[in-house]
């Protein structure tokens, strides 16, 4: 599964390596080694991606199978009805292991 990560918290980690402003040769080095990783950092392309959005079906009423989005409270009928995923927002309702325990 592909991890995502913020850019400019990148940036700020490579800038952070090497605070010093370089005097021997070596500090030469590393300083042209880091900002060509800064460089490279800034040209991977952006994913497309999105938070996660949770919820979880909940009986809308004790008098019938009618079943809402805790998230944008989409109803549906029925328990065979109620999927992983809300139809309406799309918020995840499968159970994570923080639910479990």
């Amino acid at each position: 599964m592909a991890e995502h990560i913020e850019r400019e918290l990148a940036i700020s980690e490579i800038d952070d390596c090497f605070p010093v402003a370089p005097e021997s040769e070596f500090s030469k080095g590393v300083a042209v080694g880091l900002a060509m990783a800064r460089i490279a950092v800034c040209h991977i392309p952006a994913a497309d991606v999105r938070p996660v959005v949770r919820g979880v079906w909940r009986r809308y009423s004790p008098f019938t199978d009618t079943y809402e989005c805790s998230n944008c409270g989409e109803q549906v009928i029925d328990q065979q009805f109620r999927t992983n995923f809300c139809p309406n927002c799309g918020a995840d309702m499968r159970e994570t292991s923080d639910e479990k325990a």
